[in-house]
């Protein structure tokens, strides 16, 4: 049964302690707690997995190094059963799937070249 109590899924970064990238910055262009992708409520355990996986791929790596990435086609690997588990933190900064119970969007600062999407979690 669906638990209505949230409204979304949501990948974003988050950080102990690090301070916040610059909405610009061209290898990871979000901030702490800023939402990065969103998932309907009824995503399942493996389209999270899976959607996370991309979002890692796709801005986590984006460095010449690709061993890491590569990783990735390895369903045993390190770094794929991070995804399965719902929170990426094998290197810095940290990404991880959460429930939200609501979205909203922060327009741009000046100097930015884009808003920001903010969640409130629901658990």
């Amino acid at each position: 049964m669906l638990n209505e109590n949230f409204v979304a899924w949501v990948i974003y970064a988050e950080s102990p302690g690090s301070a916040p990238r610059t909405t610009d910055d061209a290898f990871f262009p979000w901030e702490w707690g800023e939402v990065i992708a969103i998932l309907p409520p009824d995503a399942t355990a493996p389209e999270r997995a899976a959607a996370l996986s991309a979002v890692v791929q796709a801005s986590h790596f984006a460095s010449r190094e690709s061993d890491d990435l590569l990783q990735f086609a390895q369903r045993g690997s390190y770094l794929s059963r991070q995804a399965r588990d719902q929170y990426f933190d094998a290197l810095h900064p940290y990404i991880a799937v959460r429930k939200a119970s609501a979205l909203h969007y922060d327009l741009p600062a000046e100097g930015e070249a884009r808003g920001r999407i903010r969640f409130e979690p629901a658990d």
